[in-house]
């Protein structure tokens, strides 16, 4: 991941850690969230539901998708809707999107 720390100094503050993440490919362009532009990820260990998080899968590298919680499921989906069921132990959330930027 292309991480940078986020200015605390910022004129939206938002309680805890947050960084900015460069989004690395198109997999959440229905979202409006494209390759090259910049998510600002809130570090937190859940995602509220249906919201899009940043998740790791295994060992792979983090990957941003919608969160869903069905009983001691979480399903992971891309804006396509394509979606992949797992079990907690499989998942790792480093946190949730607040906000998408891009250069114009």
């Amino acid at each position: 991941m292309n991480l940078a720390v986020w200015n605390q100094a910022s004129s939206e503050p938002i309680d805890g850690e947050c960084f900015y993440l460069n989004v690395k490919d198109d997999s959440m362009a229905g979202e409006g969230i494209r390759k090259g532009m910049q998510v600002l990820v809130q570090r937190q260990s859940y995602c509220e539901n249906g919201k899009i998080g940043l998740v790791v899968i295994g060992n792979i590298e983090g990957e941003l998708k919608r969160v869903y919680y069905e009983g001691d499921t979480m399903v992971l989906k891309d804006s396509e809707g394509i979606s992949h069921p797992y079990s907690p132990d499989e998942i790792f959330i480093v946190g949730q999107v607040k906000k998408a930027v891009f250069d114009v």
